[in-house]
């Protein structure tokens, strides 16, 4: 079909296109004839068939000059992709731009080198959409489409979209386009279909040494916060989290500390392990710790820095370890051992880093190369259990466990 852009106003009765406009058409059609990927037995009626110019065919200037070129290839993209209003050139939104005709083919060759009459974008991985990730930013039509993809909340629950993430058309950002796919491209892997994205089965290891890559992205950094905070067992101090995001630097944190203390386990396990109880994550933090202490210098060891990680874990030894006393009154606003506040009206413990540190360690003695379980071997009274396996070393190293004694003590 030919679009009204091109036909000729000086005729009223025929539809005759322009003169312009139809040299511009033959020399399309000569340029896609002279491309190397034309079979040779093609004449130039075989390209006025829409169904047998493939993609890879069109790679010349003249294609994206030609008004009717550019209407056909408009209306073969509407059939199966999204054409935002800015990539347009007419009011009747028939015709495509030359720049955006040029960038969506040149995206096209990487991700759907078929014909132009069967363009087929309902299979994308994250793969194609990386290897093709600096031709695609570079198309409105391609960053539309991907965003519509993204945002079906069905099959891409985790998937998170902050303003930051979108430019002035409303559709994901150039920049953005380029650090998404790279950065879930380095999660996920290529193989992982576009709409239907999940980080479930994604490991703290993989997310610890990937951070940069998540960070670099609104898009991911949201989804992971979104993820962290729906999760109840985590408590997050609020001044590390302002919706969408966790801080940067505490988000690097977290994800590091998570990778140390549960040995590089998914976000499935990990998730499952905070359900569960206490006893399976303060073990598993446990185990990753090493009994002798100068392997864990409890002073300058950064693994446990995150605040979060730290309100959470403390959240769980307060809840589960009935003889270790963490009470809000055993800290100040700010005390050099942690402090407590109202955190959106609950009253959270944030260990201070050294402290922590110690407490940890303190329990790692106790527990030494037992199988059992912290919860049941700190079910006995923690002063005479800390006498009798020689660890009051350790153990008055640590505030905690000093208040922890004074009240058995005292009562």
């Amino acid at each position: 079909s030919i679009i009204s852009d091109a036909l000729d106003p000086s005729y009223t009765n025929n539809d005759i296109i322009t003169y312009k406009d139809a040299n511009d058409l033959l020399q399309a059609i000569q340029a896609i004839k002279d491309n190397e990927n034309c079979p040779s037995n093609y004449g130039y009626m075989d390209l006025l068939d829409v169904s047998k110019i493939s993609i890879s065919m069109i790679d010349n200037q003249q294609t994206y000059d030609s008004v009717v070129f550019r209407g056909i290839l408009t209306e073969e993209i509407k059939k199966n992709a999204t054409i935002p209003d800015a990539a347009y050139t007419n009011e009747n939104k028939t015709n495509i731009s030359k720049e955006e005709a040029k960038n969506v083919i040149n995206s096209l060759k990487d991700i759907c080198p078929g014909n132009i009459s069967t363009i087929n974008l309902d299979n994308l991985t994250i793969g194609k959409l990386y290897n093709s990730k600096e031709n695609i930013s570079k198309s409105l039509v391609m960053r539309a489409t991907i965003t519509d993809k993204l945002n079906d909340s069905s099959n891409n629950p985790d998937i998170s979209f902050p303003d930051e993430a979108f430019d002035d058309n409303e559709i994901i950002s150039s920049n953005e386009t380029i650090n998404l796919f790279s950065g879930l491209y380095n999660l996920v892997g290529g193989e992982s279909p576009v709409d239907n994205i999940s980080f479930d089965d994604v490991t703290t290891r993989k997310l610890n040494e990937q951070s940069s890559s998540i960070t670099n992205s609104y898009i991911i950094k949201a989804s992971m916060a979104k993820k962290i905070s729906e999760e109840e067992s985590i408590v997050i101090p609020y001044e590390d989290y302002s919706a969408p995001y966790i801080d940067d630097d505490e988000l690097t944190l977290l994800l590091n500390a998570l990778d140390k203390a549960t040995n590089g386990k998914s976000i499935n396990e990990v998730t499952d392990m905070l359900s569960s109880s206490s006893s399976s994550f303060i073990d598993n933090i446990l185990s990753n710790i090493s009994y002798n202490p100068s392997e864990f210098n409890r002073e300058t060891d950064t693994t446990f820095t995150s605040s979060i990680f730290r309100a959470t874990a403390t959240k769980y030894i307060r809840e589960n370890e009935s003889s270790i006393s963490i009470g809000n009154d055993d800290f100040g606003m700010e005390d050099d051992y942690g402090y407590t506040h109202d955190n959106n009206g609950d009253s959270i413990v944030v260990i201070d880093k050294l402290e922590f540190n110690n407490l940890l360690f303190a329990l790692r003695r106790i527990k030494g190369n037992s199988s059992t379980s912290i919860n049941d071997l700190m079910e006995k009274s923690i002063l005479s259990y800390s006498l009798l396996n020689s660890q009051s070393e350790y153990v008055t190293a640590s505030y905690v466990f000093n208040c922890s004694i004074s009240k058995e003590i005292i009562a």
